[in-house]
């Protein structure tokens, strides 16, 4: 239940920073990414557990999300900061805020 309540929570937050003229960009970026990749993830995770172990591949899983997420973090240190409230389409030039074909 831990993994839906996470799943809810990112696409929740994605929706309410995303500005309504991106949202469907973004989250159609978002799902490539969460469902996209993961066979690719697990074809990889799957080789490195027969080659040295099934206990190794999930040490080293979790190694890399550590990493990597701590860099993401060091990076942008936006994403621990709390928004009060979503970005507004007032503070997007206007030249990029175009509705999509279809809107």
């Amino acid at each position: 239940s831990s993994m839906i309540t996470l799943l809810v929570s990112l696409n929740t937050t994605v929706q309410l920073v995303v500005p309504e003229a991106f949202r469907g960009r973004v989250l159609s970026l978002y799902s490539l990414g969460m469902l996209g990749f993961s066979p690719f993830g697990a074809l990889a995770l799957g080789a490195f557990a027969d080659k040295f172990g099934t206990a190794n591949a999930f040490g080293l899983a979790g190694i890399l999300v550590a990493v990597l997420g701590g860099g993401i973090l060091l990076r942008y240190p936006i994403i621990t900061r709390r928004l009060v409230e979503p970005i507004s389409e007032e503070s997007i030039p206007a030249q990029t805020a175009q509705h999509a074909v279809g809107d």
